[in-house]
């Protein structure tokens, strides 16, 4: 009824949908607050995609090459070489960083992202619009487009086992979006 009749309904004929509804779940019985079956089920198969990517691939580089590297940029924060020793060191294909606006993520990532290339991976950005990508290539020096223009590629052009993809501003993507990127990911 919701989707074939927009903006024909009273608030009552709303209510009563609601109660009827089998696809809905009521998360917050103060608030009403309401989520779906669908989106459950795509929130614990994420959950269940990032649990298999766990210590799935080589590391990037070893601790003595990390650090060589590390050395070159004297200013880093505790936070930032925490960072990249993370990206750097880790077996998990699922990897994310979290900090707020200004804390040197972007830099981070450009560091992170020479030290890749130096490995031999090819590193791409992503970014949920145009303006994040253009701002994720300008800053970091890696080709970036948005998540959309990844999502609609043919499955023929899944990417090569040492590439690494760098999702700038992945808490902007919607549930489904950052559920079909790295599955995408997998070819």
């Amino acid at each position: 009824m919701l989707e074939n009749h927009l903006g024909q309904q009273s608030f009552a004929e709303l209510q009563q949908e609601i109660q009827d509804s089998h696809e809905l779940i009521r998360a917050d019985l103060v608030k009403n607050k309401f989520t779906t079956q669908t989106a459950i089920q795509r929130e614990l198969e994420t959950i269940r995609l990032m649990q298999n990517c766990k210590g799935a691939v080589e590391a990037i580089a070893f601790p003595t090459e990390l650090q060589h590297h590390l050395a070159e940029a004297n200013t880093l924060t505790k936070g930032q070489q925490q960072a990249i020793e993370l990206s750097a060191l880790s077996r998990d294909r699922i990897l994310a960083w979290q900090g707020v606006a200004g804390s040197g993520k972007t830099y981070s990532l450009k560091l992170f992202s020479e030290l890749a290339t130096q490995k031999g991976y090819t590193v791409r950005g992503f970014a949920p619009s145009a303006e994040a990508a253009h701002e994720v290539a300008t800053a970091t020096h890696v080709p970036s487009d948005t998540v959309a223009s990844l999502l609609v590629q043919d499955a023929s052009d899944s990417p090569k086992p040492q590439t690494i993809w760098i999702v700038d501003k992945a808490g902007l993507l919607s549930a489904k979006d950052a559920h079909q990127q790295p599955q995408k990911r997998q070819g």
